[in-house]
């Protein structure tokens, strides 16, 4: 077994607490302070993990935007996760359906999947690639969006603004379990997303 892989086995509880710590902080799209709040805990995250810059992207009507950068000067183009921090979930709804682990170790709560677990991934995957000293010789990127419950309406030129700059972009959304055959479909406009490694 790698030393890597021991590492992220060994971190099992202290993610599981991180996943508890996001889901505790109730953030639907259009309640922007709620939203605003678990940005502000990103932002020190981020920071707390060795980010060479964090910038705020304000935004008026949903949580501000991060762009957090590690090893800017590396060479060849970043590696960026693109993740967002609301949910569909309405305040008041943790008091309801409080985070709950089963019998079978299933970590439940509003916003869990969707993509609090993604982001908990990233986090523990950017900390284990720093306190492991086995950060890749290449700019890493993450983009927190906070508008993708609503169809993305204001990080849509972000995005594609930020990521024709990487090499490489790694959506945090939960897989299906089902084959994904749909279109993204933006109001009354189609959009197409097309993804390639460089």
């Amino acid at each position: 077994m790698s030393d890597l892989l021991r590492y992220f086995q060994s971190q099992k509880q202290a993610m599981t607490d991180l996943l508890t710590e996001l889901v505790n902080y109730e953030t639907p799209t259009l309640d922007k302070a709620a939203v605003d709040k678990l940005g502000a805990y990103m932002h020190a995250q981020f920071k707390s993990l060795g980010a060479s810059s964090v910038t705020r992207i304000p935004q008026a009507k949903v949580g501000d935007f991060l762009l957090a950068k590690w090893n800017e000067d590396a060479p060849g183009k970043p590696i960026m996760f693109l993740i967002h921090i609301d949910t569909v979930w309405g305040i008041g709804t943790l008091a309801e359906r409080p985070v709950r682990i089963d019998e079978d170790g299933k970590l439940f709560g509003p916003g869990a999947i969707d993509m609090k677990g993604g982001i908990t991934v990233v986090l523990a995957a950017l900390r284990g690639l720093v306190e492991q000293k086995l950060m890749p010789n290449r700019p890493i990127w993450v983009l927190m969006t906070s508008d993708e419950e609503v169809g993305s309406i204001y990080s849509i030129p972000v995005i594609q603004e930020v990521a024709p700059q990487v090499g490489l972009v790694l959506v945090m959304e939960p897989a299906r379990s089902q084959p994904a055959s749909f279109a993204l479909v933006n109001s009354s406009t189609s959009s197409s997303c097309t993804a390639a490694v460089t």
